[in-house]
């Protein structure tokens, strides 16, 4: 039982009894700084679960297996993401982004390449210099400019500034760019796609 929580059990202990204890309680207790990580040094693996870290250094290949994550990072070379509800921050460039479970959070500057593969994953990248490729349902991208997007999976969401090349091959997805020429190849039941200009 947290702090927090026998605080509450005393206060409710000391109203039942009509004691005289006045007690305040301002919000719950504050979250635990992340645990620093050194990943100059090698690939970093990080398999337990609810935690958060702070990767120090350039990293080469981030990859994480556990559960509901918050990772820091400054930049590394790969990053892959196996667990699901993880959270990554990257203040600068990540090379490639692999996405296989569900409900990762990632933000990044720049990116050579990203694949996602599971579902209910959101992306937010500054520039994509490679591919981008949603296979799974239900993902969010959002990136300002970007070279390709392919998109196999269903219900997925694609917010670009500037695209150069777009290609969807399933159905109910929806991609918008609101700058630039895109060109673009459709096939599937449903998509609604917007482009600024078709090349």
């Amino acid at each position: 039982m947290t702090d927090y929580c026998r605080a509450r059990m005393a206060l409710a202990t000391t109203m039942l009894l009509g004691g005289t204890t006045t007690a305040v309680l301002v919000g719950a207790p504050a979250q635990a700084a992340p645990t620093p990580l050194d990943c100059g040094s090698g690939p970093v693996v990080i398999t337990d679960s609810t935690a958060s870290y702070e990767l120090v250094g350039t990293c080469t290949a981030v990859t994480l297996k556990g559960d509901n994550l918050t990772v820091t990072l400054t930049s590394a070379t790969s990053l892959v993401i196996k667990g699901a509800n993880d959270k990554v921050t990257a203040s600068g460039a990540v090379g490639k982004i692999k996405v296989g479970n569900s409900h990762a959070h990632i933000t990044a500057t720049t990116v050579t390449k990203a694949t996602l593969k599971g579902a209910n994953n959101r992306l937010a990248l500054d520039r994509v210099t490679g591919r981008v490729r949603v296979k799974g349902a239900n993902n969010l991208v959002r990136i300002d400019k970007g070279a390709k997007l392919t998109v196999k999976g269903a219900n997925n969401t694609a917010r670009y500034t500037r695209l150069a090349t777009l290609v969807v091959r399933g159905a109910n997805n929806h991609v918008k760019v609101a700058k630039g020429k895109t060109k673009v190849s459709v096939h599937g039941a449903n998509n609604v796609i917007r482009v600024h200009r078709r090349r």
